[in-house]
Formats: structure tokens, sequence, C-alpha cells
């Protein structure tokens, strides 16, 4: 069960650090954050919508207990990384496919090992 533990909090730390990341990524409004949406054919005030999304996804993954809420931030961080794989895969962007897939599996291993822990304290 301590492995579950450890394997928990490294994955939920890792979203939450990529989350936080990509929340002031978004809110500054770089040139590299701009022109990359631009790349994806999308319009710039989507940086402010995803950023708000981002934001409260990391606090919903770190806060205890909230077992509702934390359902949908990882239903939310799901479609947001499906979205990010279909649109730079769209796009022919190839090369940010496979970083944003592995944000997804770390997400995914999150989820369980989450459910797990969960399912130890109710036995």
């Amino acid at each position: 069960m301590k492995g579950i533990k450890i394997t928990y909090w490294i994955t939920t730390g890792l979203i939450a650090a990529l989350y936080a990341l990509d929340t002031f990524m978004f809110f500054s409004g770089k040139k590299e954050v701009v022109d990359s949406m631009h790349s994806l054919g999308y319009p710039t005030y989507l940086l402010a919508m995803l950023g708000t999304a981002k934001l409260l996804a990391f606090i919903g993954i770190l806060l205890p207990g909230m077992p509702r809420l934390k359902e949908w931030v990882y239903a939310g961080i799901t479609i947001n990384m499906i979205g990010a794989i279909w649109s730079h895969a769209a796009m022919g962007q190839m090369d940010k496919v496979l970083p944003v897939t592995l944000i997804l599996v770390i997400a995914m291993v999150s989820y369980f090992t989450m459910h797990k822990l969960r399912s130890a304290k109710a036995s």
C-alpha cells in the first residue's frame, strides 16, 4: 500500500506542477504560448479560459477529500489532454503528441492510484 501511496503523490504532484506552470504561462500571454495557440488555429482569448480551467484543476486535484470534485477534475484533465493530442495531431505537430500523451498517462496513474487508496481506506 505504501508504494501505491508514493505513486499517487508523485503522479499527482507532477500533474499539479504542470497545471500550475500552464496556468502561469496561459495568463502571462508569452509570445511562445500565443504562437502555439495560433499554430493550432485557436484564438488568443482561449488562453484565459483554459488558464482558468487549469487553475481550478490545480486547486481541485490537491484539495483533501472531496471525491466528487476530484472525479470532475480528472475528467477535465482527460478532456483537456485528449483535445491537445487531437489538436496537435490534426495540425501535423506530431513532436508534441508524445509529451501530451505522457501527461495523460501520468494523470491516469494518479487517478487509478487515488481509487486504490480510497478502496483500501474503505476496507
